[in-house]
């Protein structure tokens, strides 16, 4: 899609992974981007789901890594 631009106004239904980078990149070609979401950008995965347990769960790891350390 090199050297496309739009001139549209777009509505985005969800500010999820797919919704949140759609937005980006219409905005990007140029479109009028209205990006719609009742809670927060970023969605479940983002905001308490995938990235955050993930985090917790390293944070946990190093932990037990610190602890055993001396042994």
């Amino acid at each position: 899609m090199k050297g496309v631009v739009m001139s549209e106004k777009i509505v985005v239904i969800g500010g999820g992974p797919g919704g949140y980078v759609a937005g980006l990149r219409a905005a990007a070609l140029g479109g009028d981007v209205t990006v719609i979401e009742k809670e927060h950008l970023g969605g479940t995965c983002l905001n308490w789901g995938c990235i955050p347990s993930k985090i917790m769960k390293n944070t946990a790891d190093i932990f037990q890594k610190c602890r055993k350390a001396a042994d």
